[in-house]
């Protein structure tokens, strides 16, 4: 686990420090600077009142105290946890620790019966070794405007900054009545200088940033860059003096003038490319991070505010953008008024626990499932000391040959307003993608009509005598007003004799490029085609509809296509396919011009093919299963066989004889690495093959 400081809003914890906080620690064992601590000692924990059990924190595990200690990795969990009749004292019976190590144990808070929280948190350091470090590091701090006294100053074993930052390893509280302060017990080494005030420890054990708290770092130089400092055996480190800055809830662009001044002594001609934070559902946060790029200097850097405090972070891996903001992008509240308007605040209202993320950026997706889930978990995005929110999940995935993401959307920018409601209990989430300057939501779900309408120009783009060759809905279901969140529609050209594919996610198209396969026909849709949400009702009403109340877990896929393989060519079809995991597909066939059903295939009705086919494997491309459908006219030995581009077999998914029919397989990739496969079909002497392309 990382111990760090969290920049972040956090708004579920339920308890609050009062201002005239009376509860604090009498006594303890060990206490600060005991050696030879027995590995399987009692700690023991003396308050001035007694303590209400029911109070609850995030860390440790939903208990009633609210605790720091480094290195976390005890050997077990406590034998027991006692508290005394007059629940005055905590005595936890063996709390696993290791041998010849020295820790760093914090209190940070606990809630009296009397409905006080702790003064100020009560830190000690202590080893099981016979011998602890003889160093020490001191200096004063200022808070203007208010008291230091009850800070928690720490030293850090790496730049707090970084994707991975520092952990606090040794630290002291301010005492009341004092600006100064000695850390003494500090191991041989470099360290980084901070302290922080009215804080809780996260559930990943991360001092987190709220509303009032106050921060500082050492920045000798005010260049914005935290010191460092070296300690060595037996040294004392004295004047290592810095400053408290208040953090407050602001929108993105409230802090940007104080950043601006920071960046430009980094680099004048620099602008920036992304804003990221997880905020409130005003649209404030109490920390920001900014990523700038300088053309001059050819490099991104990352700075990140709480309050008027400015710092330089270095982030492990910083994303590609070079292209800047739209200057009049619209700032946070506004986006965040926009999505609890549409659905933000009805999902707060279901998942009490619901997390806000937000990034302004350029538009970028990772095609790894249908869920579409951008953001890790809460617990996976803990990784920094004053941990701003890092979409480096949100990365171009260009490993499907031919496939690009578009630069632009519509002729607009790319950038957008990401904003994810996240419930880490219940693992559900709401995602908006909105115009950075008008804040329209361009993943809303939408019929194929507007679909193709959006993909068109970028055909036309391709080559310009594309015609509409195929539509179909992507990832997920068909809703029952015939839109969907994601439609693919193929174009085919004649005077290039290939198709063109152009994915969309709402309004916005998202890939452009090969599907991957060759045209089975060049049977194009005319115009003037009746649209998904209309067919769906003809479908649904010719057992459609009886299907879905009869059924678990149903979903439709729907695609439009010319009937090249069925009773007449010249006809234009819509295929509604429903799927139960309670009973078998039912196929609805709606003619897309005189909108009646031309055809139903049930599950168990025989179907006896025409032809010899190979259908195009769907989804395509897919993570990491996808279905395989192909038709034999006569009963004969089949074999469908994957093999990758170099002509090796990797996988045998039909290898026996078959009568007439219409069989579909699944293929599952999990063990395959991300790329481009084929697969063969064999009967007889007829043999068919098509590309599929797996992207993890």
């Amino acid at each position: 686990m990382k111990k760090i400081f969290r920049m972040v809003s956090v708004l579920i914890l339920s308890i609050v420090t009062p201002v005239f906080s009376q509860l604090s620690v009498v006594s303890s064992y060990p206490t600060h600077g005991d050696i030879n601590v027995d590995t399987a000692a009692t700690f023991v924990l003396n308050f001035n009142e007694p303590l209400d059990t029911s109070a609850r924190f995030e860390y440790p595990g939903d208990f009633f105290l609210n605790l720091y200690f480094y290195p976390d990795s005890l050997i077990g969990e406590p034998d027991s946890i006692v508290l005394s009749t007059d629940l005055m004292t905590v005595n936890v019976y063996n709390l696993h620790l290791e041998f010849n190590t020295t820790y760093l144990f914090t209190l940070v808070d606990a809630v009296s019966t009397s409905e006080d929280s702790l003064a100020q948190p009560y830190s000690m350091t202590f080893t099981t070794a016979s011998v602890l470090a003889t160093a020490d590091v001191s200096g004063s701090l200022s808070y203007p405007g208010h008291d230091p006294e009850g800070t928690w100053v720490a030293i850090l074993n790496d730049y707090p900054f970084k994707e991975r930052g520092g952990s606090p390893v040794n630290g002291i509280v301010i005492p009341p009545s004092s600006d100064s302060y000695t850390i003494n017990y500090v191991d041989t080494g470099w360290y980084w200088v901070g302290g922080i005030k009215n804080f809780h420890v996260g559930e990943e054990i991360n001092p987190m940033i709220e509303e009032g708290t106050g921060v500082g770092f050492l920045d000798a130089d005010n260049d914005y860059i935290v010191d460092s400092i070296y300690v060595s055996l037996s040294s004392h480190i004295t004047g290592i003096d810095f400053t408290l800055h208040t953090a407050i809830l602001q929108t993105a662009k409230e802090p940007l003038t104080l950043v601006g001044n920071a960046v430009r002594s980094w680099a004048t001609d620099a602008f920036l490319v992304r804003v990221l934070s997880e905020v409130n559902s005003d649209g404030n946060s109490t920390g920001w991070e900014y990523i700038f790029y300088s053309p001059s200097l050819a490099e991104r850097t990352s700075w990140l505010n709480v309050g008027d405090l400015v710092v330089r972070g270095v982030p492990d891996e910083f994303p590609s953008d070079t292209v800047e903001v739209p200057t009049n992008w619209v700032d946070s509240d506004l986006i965040l008024g926009i999505a609890e308007s549409q659905g933000g605040s009805d999902f707060r209202q279901a998942y009490p626990d619901a997390e806000i993320r937000s990034l302004l950026g350029q538009f970028s997706i990772e095609y790894s499932s249908p869920k579409l889930n951008l953001l890790n978990s809460k617990r996976n995005l803990n990784n920094t000391f004053f941990n701003y929110l890092r979409f480096n999940h949100i990365i171009t995935k260009n490993a499907m040959s031919g496939f690009n993401l578009l630069d632009n959307i519509n002729g607009l920018t790319s950038f957008v307003w990401v904003v994810q409601y996240y419930s880490p209990e219940y693992d559900e989430y709401l995602l908006f993608i909105m115009d950075p300057v008008s804040g329209e939501i361009l993943n809303t779900s939408s019929t194929a009509t507007d679909a193709e309408e959006a993909a068109f120009p970028i055909a036309q783009d391709w080559s310009s005598d594309a015609k509409l060759w195929n539509v179909f809905n992507q990832f997920g279901s068909l809703d029952t007003l015939g839109s969907s969140e994601f439609w693919s529609c193929i174009y085919y050209s004649p005077s290039l004799d290939s198709l063109h594919s152009v994915t969309l996610w709402g309004q916005i198209p998202v890939i452009s490029g090969s599907p991957g396969f060759l045209p089975t026909d060049t049977l194009t849709i005319p115009f003037g085609w009746f649209d998904s949400d209309y067919c769906l009702l003809v479908a649904e009403a010719g057992g459609g509809s009886n299907y879905r109340y009869s059924n678990l877990n149903v979903i439709i896929n729907a695609s439009l296509m010319r009937w090249s393989q069925g009773f007449n060519p010249d006809w234009t079809i819509w295929t509604f396919t429903y799927s139960s995991s309670t009973t078998p597909d039912l196929q609805i066939l709606v003619n897309a011009f005189e909108g009646i059903v031309v055809g139903v295939e049930a599950g168990d009705k025989t179907y006896i093919p025409q032809k010899f086919n190979l259908s195009q494997n769907y989804p395509n491309p897919f993570n990491p299963s996808t279905k395989i459908i192909y038709e034999i006219p006569e009963k004969d030995f089949v074999t469908l066989t994957i093999y990758n581009l170099l002509g090796s077999e990797v996988a045998i998914l039909v290898n026996e004889e078959k009568g007439p029919g219409k069989y579909e397989v699944e293929f599952n990739a999990g063990d395959l690495a991300s790329g481009v496969y084929i697969y063969r079909l064999k009967s007889g002497s007829n043999t068919l093959s098509r590309k599929l392309v797996l992207l993890k």
